[in-house]
């Protein structure tokens, strides 16, 4: 007679092994640098949109972002990520005055616009406040890098550098910036 008892033992076993090294090799990166991240990304696309040096072509937005990445993928608090995302905001200059005022909305057309992550308790009140600064001082305006290929068609971003001139596998900032674009 057979002993039917080892069967699950040995398909345990098996997977166990299988699991061990996969663990083991696996890199552990903290879950704050990927929230971090997240609102980097917001960030950095509020004042590509908002701030007008930046909107205006005056700025090179991709390379601020990419000159900023590694301090804030340093960052051990809160405190460094926020003198990282500050000196980032800083780089665009002080957002002039909208020439033209940002028209009245009604509420029943604003249902994307939420701009409640601005006073997350992970910024300071250096960076809300410069938040709220952009936000404040965005009027009406083209942006130079965006040429609207309206109706029915997806948004044309030619003036973006596309960075394809590595022949390896872009570096993580670059995967981030692409990321930070979608």
């Amino acid at each position: 007679m057979r002993n039917t008892s080892a069967i699950p033992t040995k398909y345990w076993i098996g997977i166990i092994c299988l699991l061990i090294p996969q663990v083991l090799t696996a890199q552990f990166i903290p879950n704050a640098y990927y929230d971090r991240l997240f609102y980097l990304c917001k960030v950095w696309g509020h004042a590509k949109y908002y701030h007008n040096e930046v909107a205006n072509g005056n700025v090179d937005w991709d390379d601020a972002l990419l000159e900023a990445l590694p301090a804030v993928k340093a960052a051990e608090s809160n405190a460094e990520f926020n003198a990282a995302v500050l000196r980032l905001l800083e780089s665009a200059g002080v957002p002039q005055p909208a020439l033209v005022e940002q028209p009245q909305v009604p509420d029943s057309l604003n249902n994307n616009l939420d701009l409640s992550w601005m006073e997350d308790s992970i910024f300071n009140d250096s960076v809300q406040a410069t938040l709220r600064l952009i936000w404040d001082r965005a009027g009406e305006r083209t942006h130079v890098k965006l040429i609207p290929d309206f109706p029915g068609a997806h948004a044309d971003f030619e003036f973006d550098n596309q960075y394809a001139t590595e022949e390896d596998y872009p570096s993580e900032e670059k995967r981030i910036l692409a990321l930070f674009r979608y």
